[in-house]
């Protein structure tokens, strides 16, 4: 009889740790769908997207690349502009209503010019910009890098 109790609690204690783990792992978000902020490379391309939610463009602030060609975008979002860490945005196979030239579209940061300069006025002066020169750990160049600060 004591066997077939040690046994059976084992196997109520696995069962347990199993689902709390599985629990664990349902709550976890690798996509970073759920924490915008941490985001570096999003792939939106091919998803008939017809806006993009400005209060999550302005959460994106770890971006570095977006792929929003061959979608349904008729505009940009100001708060785009702010994103100071984009160095890739594709917008081919949208029909934005606002015509762009061909260099701004394929130089990001003129193109972030651009949108911030649409943003209202007090949007406008709540960011600050400086540029600051930061040293990579992984090379020797020292870069300029635009940080936003709100």
């Amino acid at each position: 009889g004591l066997l077939v109790c040690e046994t059976s609690t084992i196997r109520k204690q696995q069962q347990q740790q199993r689902q709390q783990q599985q629990g664990d792992y349902n709550h976890r978000d690798p996509s970073g769908v759920s924490r915008p902020s941490q985001l570096v490379d999003l792939i939106l391309a091919d998803n008939y997207l017809e806006q993009l939610d400005p209060a999550i463009v302005e959460r994106l602030v770890n971006l570095q690349r977006l792929d929003l060609t061959c979608n349904k975008l008729k505009e940009l979002p100001h708060q785009l502009g702010f994103l100071s860490r984009i160095s890739a945005l594709s917008l081919a196979g949208n029909p934005l209503t606002t015509k762009f030239k061909s260099s701004d579209l394929n130089d990001p940061k003129s193109l972030l010019q651009i949108l911030r300069n649409r943003a209202p006025k007090e949007v406008q002066s709540t960011h600050q910009y400086d540029i600051l020169y930061k040293t990579s750990s992984d090379c020797n160049d020292t870069a300029p890098i635009l940080l936003v600060q709100h």
